[in-house]
């Protein structure tokens, strides 16, 4: 028989998967609130300005890189999710092929 074995914990799965969605609401926030700032700096620029529509070209594309970004941190937690879910019923069955 093989000595092959996977030791999972759970807590650790549970920290990892919550470190990441925590990380992903943090990223969200942190850009939301950055976007809000920036308006109010240049709420008196006028939009006809080249500035201006610069400035809301870089504003769209980092809340669309950070949207992505967190995107993929809750992707990333939902994957955690589902391991720790899958080592669960394992070792149940496990348990189950033993007892």
């Amino acid at each position: 028989m093989s000595d092959n074995s996977l030791i999972v914990k759970e807590a650790s799965i549970d920290d990892l998967e919550t470190t990441l969605r925590t990380a992903a609401e943090d990223l969200r926030t942190f850009f939301t609130d950055l976007m809000d700032e920036v308006d109010q700096i240049t709420a008196g620029w006028s939009a006809e300005t080249g500035s201006k529509q610069a400035a809301d070209r870089a504003a769209r594309r980092m809340i669309d890189a950070s949207g992505r970004a967190a995107s993929v941190l809750e992707t990333m937690a939902t994957a955690v999710h589902n391991y720790g879910e899958e080592a669960h019923d394992i070792e149940v069955k496990n348990v189950a092929i033993v007892g």
